[in-house]
C-alpha cells in the first residue's frame, strides 16, 4: 500500500522526500517512525535544518540489511501488531532508562507516529527527570527534540501543553546553571558546553518569551567577564554578544586587547580565539585593527609558545572559507607592506611568518 518495498532491498533506492501536507506521504512517516520505534535501522531521518525544524517535510536514507529481518521477528514475539510491539518496547525503556536523549527521541518518534497512548507516558517520565536534574547538558539535549515535537504536534493540533511545560521548566534552569557549569573545566567539557549553548540559541530562535530572553542576555554578559569561564565558552559568548548585539563592537576591541596581552598564557588565547570562530563567520576577527592585534600576538610568542597554540590556531581558521582566508592572507600583506617600520614588523620572524603562510595555503 505504501510503496516501500523497493526500500527493504539490497538494490533499492536509499532516498526519499516527504511532503506531510500529503495524506499518502504522511501515511508514510508516520510508518517510518513506527519502525524506529521498533528498533528497525533500515531508515533514519535526515536532521532538518534549525529553520526548518517543524515544517511540512522530512527526508529520509535508507539502509537495509538482512539483520533488519531478525530484529522484525524478534519484535513479532513480544506482540501481533505494530503498536503493541512499540508499546512493549517503550515500557521497558520507561522502566530501564534515565537518559534525557533516548526518552526524548522516543517521544518525537512516538507523536509522529501517531501513536496517542505513549507519548503522554514519556512526556510524564521526562517531566519527572527534569524536575530532579540541573545537569545543563542532559538538559540541554531535550532542547532540539522538544521544540521539533511542539512544532509538529501544533501542526496537527496535538495537545502540547504537558511539552510546552517540560521546556518552560527547564530553560530557566539552563540559563542560570550555565555560567557555572562552564567555569573550572577542562578542554572536553567545554567543547560540549559549545554545543549547549548553540542548542540553547536555538530555542530562542522559536521563543518570544521575552523574560526568558532578558534572563538568557543577562548571563551572556556577566560570564563574559568571568575569568572562571574556561576560554573556549568564554570566547564563543563574546561572539553571540556581539551577533546579538548586546555590546558593542568598540568593547569587543577591549575584550580583545584584554585576551591578546596574556603572553604568558598562549593557549588559553587561543582557545578564546577558536571558540569565538566556533561555527560562525570570522567577520569581527578579520576587522583591520582585530587582525593586526592578533598578528602582534603571534608575533611576540616565543617558538614554543608559539609550537603550542599552531594547532589551535589552525584548527580555528580550517572552519572559513576560501574566500575569508584570502581576504585575510590579503589584509596581512597590505598591513606588512604599509608598517614596514612598525613595531609589529620587526616582532616578525621569518621562518615563522613561512609556517603561517603555509597553514593558510593549505586551508584554500
Amino acid at each position: 500500500l505504501l510503496r516501500l518495498t523497493k526500500h527493504w532491498s539490497e538494490s533499492g533506492s536509499d532516498f526519499l522526500e516527504l511532503d506531510l501536507r500529503k495524506e499518502k506521504h504522511l501515511a508514510i512517516s508516520r510508518f517510518l517512525h513506527q519502525s524506529i520505534l521498533l528498533k528497525l535501522d533500515w531508515c533514519k531521518p535526515q536532521e532538518l535544518e534549525i529553520k526548518a525544524q517543524g515544517n511540512f517535510h522530512e527526508n529520509w536514507n535508507f539502509e537495509w540489511s538482512p539483520d533488519q529481518e531478525m530484529t522484525l521477528i524478534q519484535a513479532a514475539i513480544h506482540a501481533s501488531t505494530i503498536e503493541d510491539a512499540i508499546y512493549y518496547y517503550v515500557l521497558d525503556l520507561l522502566e530501564q532508562s534515565n537518559d534525557f536523549i533516548s526518552l526524548a527521541h522516543t517521544l518525537e518518534h512516538g507523536l509522529k507516529a501517531n501513536l496517542d497512548k505513549l507519548w503522554p507516558m514519556i512526556s510524564d517520565k521526562i517531566n519527572l527527570l527534569s524536575i530532579k536534574s540541573n545537569e545543563v547538558e542532559s538538559l540541554c539535549a531535550l532542547i532540539r527534540p522538544l521544540i521539533s515535537t511542539i512544532s509538529y504536534g501544533n501542526l496537527y493540533q496535538m495537545d502540547t501543553k504537558i511539552l510546552e511545560k517540560i521546556i518552560n521548566q527547564i530553560i530557566p534552569k539552563i540559563i542560570l546553571e550555565f555560567g557555572t557549569q562552564c567555569s573550572f573545566i577542562k578542554g572536553d567539557k567545554a567543547k560540549r558546553m559549545l554545543k549547549c549553548l548553540d542548542l540553547i540559541s536555538t530555542f530562542f530562535l522559536h521563543s518570544e518569551n521575552i523574560e526568558y530572553h532578558q534572563l538568557w542576555k543577562d548571563e551572556l554578559i556577566n560570564n563574559s567577564n568571568l575569568e572562571s569561564i574556561h576560554p573556549l565558552v568564554r570566547g564563543k559568548i563574546w561572539y553571540k554578544i556581539l551577533e546579538d548585539k548586546y555590546l558593542s563592537e568598540d568593547e569587543f576591541i577591549t575584550e580583545l586587547e584584554y585576551q591578546l596581552l596574556n603572553i604568558s598564557d598562549a593557549q588559553k588565547t587561543a582557545y578564546w580565539i577558536e571558540g569565538f570562530m566556533y561555527q560562525s563567520t570570522s567577520f569581527y576577527l578579520m576587522q583591520d585593527f582585530s587582525l593586526t592585534l592578533i598578528n602582534h600576538w603571534i608575533s611576540q610568542l616565543e617558538e614554543i609558545k608559539f609550537k603550542e597554540v599552531l594547532p589551535l590556531l589552525r584548527r580555528s581558521f580550517s572552519e572559513l572559507n576560501t574566500t575569508e582566508i584570502l581576504r585575510i592572507k590579503t589584509k596581512l600583506r597590505q598591513q606588512s607592506n604599509t608598517n614596514q617600520a612598525s613595531p609589529i614588523h620587526l616582532f616578525l620572524d621569518p621562518e615563522r611568518t613561512k609556517q603561517i603562510e603555509t597553514m593558510l595555503s593549505n586551508l584554500q
